[in-house]
């Protein structure tokens, strides 16, 4: 189904590039309140809004004294439903552009700019990702929450796996010697993301080298994505 709504999005790029989203896409239809709700319901919510996976469609860009700039057209949230996976595969109207600075290895996104935004929403068996132009799909998984800070309003969260599907159907683990840290701000909207510098080199280098998408190529089955070795 289709459906046309803001895309609220939870946690978005990262590593190397700031490429290492958490981009969450969720549907919002009203303005929600979190008065008399205490820290440990709040960790209760997001943890079980945690993704089983999260794709972003990356278009890297220039890379000027050790900033690179990239762009994230498209991203897809796979969550379980039940015993199904389904998956929103959102299209930004404007597409997210950032810098990230790859020798510190961190990178703040706000969030708001991320909207509006298109959604479609299916079986995950049955949807794909727009990938012409791009350099590679950065796929990343095993979210864990890791705070609560209601006084701050801030959430902490990490990433511990992150892979790129690329062009020759293939896909390519990045190392990762400590899980990557993201920290949202739900005040100032805005997500801040500590990749560190190993992994954001090899991220970055990973995306400036090779061949990318063709201009006219197909999307891409999440599925095959996600199966890629």
């Amino acid at each position: 189904m289709h459906l046309k709504t803001t895309i609220f999005v939870f946690a978005t790029l990262a590593v190397a590039v700031s490429l290492a989203a958490a981009a969450m896409p969720a549907t919002s239809q009203g303005t929600a309140s979190m008065d008399g709700m205490s820290t440990g319901d709040l960790s209760g919510l997001a943890a079980m809004a945690m993704p089983k996976a999260v794709m972003l469609t990356v278009e890297a860009g220039n890379m000027t004294d050790g900033n690179l700039t990239y762009t994230i057209p498209y991203a897809a949230r796979v969550q379980q439903l039940g015993d199904r996976d389904i998956a929103i595969v959102a299209t930004y109207d404007r597409p997210l552009t950032k810098t990230v600075n790859v020798p510190a290895g961190t990178g703040i996104i706000s969030i708001d700019e991320a909207l509006p935004a298109t959604a479609k929403i299916d079986y995950t068996n049955r949807s794909s990702i727009p990938v012409a132009g791009a350099n590679a799909v950065v796929v990343l998984r095993q979210f864990e929450l890791t705070g609560v800070a209601m006084e701050k309003g801030d959430i902490s969260l990490q990433v511990g796996s992150i892979t790129a599907y690329l062009p020759d159907g293939t896909a390519k683990a990045m190392k990762l010697d400590r899980p990557v840290k993201m920290t949202m701000s739900l005040d100032q909207m805005k997500l801040r993301v500590d990749a560190g510098p190993e992994l954001a080199r090899a991220m970055a280098d990973m995306l400036t080298t090779g061949p990318g998408f063709p201009a006219d190529a197909k999307p891409v089955a999440l599925s095959d994505i996600l199966a890629a070795k």
